[in-house]
């Protein structure tokens, strides 16, 4: 599955809101949780890591139903355009994480360089912040590569000596998100 999606660019959600997956609390802790620089694609770098690490099943009925209303967090992140790099940092990731198979990081690294260029044309024409932007989007191929390594690092840090809890995590990323 998360061969699939990146195929596609590893840009859209086909898994769901947090409200229509469930997983082990354990599991969640061994991956890292939601990470607080990722923003409106959050819930598909956590559904990636834990696929990579976990056997997954669909329930083929409606279990859940979500809407979208001009007060919904979506639609903050939507507005202001704080995702302009999720899809970057979820193909760097791929690409680095020690789970993902031979096929998935090759295909997660062709896609790279089509999203950072896609990053530089949406931010041309919509912003906002273009000047500080397209100065982030140029050592891009250079930081992200860093920050997946970062990551990384802490990753087999964390799941030897977990410190800290999945709400503990929750509320760190909530309060990095107002």
């Amino acid at each position: 599955m998360v061969r699939q999606m990146a195929l596609s660019g590893a840009n859209g959600n086909w898994i769901g809101e947090p409200t229509c997956v469930m997983f082990r609390h354990r599991l969640a802790l061994d991956v890292g949780g939601f990470r607080n620089d990722i923003y409106q694609l959050v819930d598909l770098d956590l559904w990636d890591r834990l696929m990579l690490r976990s056997t997954v099943c669909f329930v083929p009925q409606e279990l859940s139903v979500r809407s979208h209303t001009t007060a919904t967090e979506t639609t903050r992140v939507m507005n202001t355009r704080r995702f302009w790099l999720d899809q970057l940092r979820i193909l760097t990731w791929l690409v680095m994480d020690p789970a993902s198979p031979t096929a998935t990081r090759i295909i997660a690294g062709v896609w790279w360089l089509p999203a950072w260029l896609k990053v530089f044309l949406e931010t041309a024409v919509f912003g906002p912040q273009r000047w500080s932007r397209l100065k982030i989007w140029a050592i891009a191929p250079v930081d992200e590569i860093a920050r997946a390594r970062r990551l990384r690092d802490d990753r087999v840090t964390e799941v030897r000596s977990p410190a800290s809890t999945l709400p503990d995590r929750i509320a760190t990323h909530r309060q990095a998100h107002r």
